[in-house]
């Protein structure tokens, strides 16, 4: 197992602090040894991944008013986020565990002319990079979200 898949929070934690610095930084190894005391090392759970963003973005002039921890989200939900430029950090449940990711994008589907069949969503995951999946293949490994406003 990589680094990335068992600090996948504080590399969704990292994502989301540049999302709000409008930069590119990596804070994952700060983060973790901020919120863990080492690197690396797993969350504990929601406290954990909360604590970890308020640390990323303790110094952004933009910030979250709220963290709310949520289900799975509708579509009209990740729209609604989207469209008021906030993350969603989305926690997976796979054979291995949970695994945090960040959505990026969400596309209304069937697009014709194109590949695109069904609602799409787009989103990072810190093990592996970008990924790109119909929406009802998403939903069915996704456990529950952080949603910022």
């Amino acid at each position: 197992m990589s680094d990335y898949e068992i600090v996948c929070w504080a590399v969704c934690d990292s994502m989301i602090a540049a999302h709000y610095h409008d930069d590119v930084k990596d804070r994952t190894v700060d983060i973790c040894n901020y919120v863990k005391g080492t690197y690396p090392a797993y969350a504990d759970g929601w406290d954990d991944i909360i604590k970890g963003i308020q640390f990323g973005v303790k110094d952004s002039p933009v910030k979250p008013a709220k963290y709310l921890t949520y289900g799975v989200c509708s579509e009209t939900a990740i729209k609604y986020q989207f469209n008021n430029n906030a993350p969603i950090l989305a926690r997976l449940q796979l054979d291995i565990g949970k695994h945090a990711v960040v959505l990026r994008y969400y596309i209304d589907g069937p697009k014709p002319g194109t590949e695109i069949t069904e609602d799409q969503v787009g989103y990072n995951d810190p093990a592996d990079g970008s990924h790109m999946e119909s929406y009802k293949q998403f939903v069915s490994m996704w456990s529950d979200s952080l949603i910022f406003s």
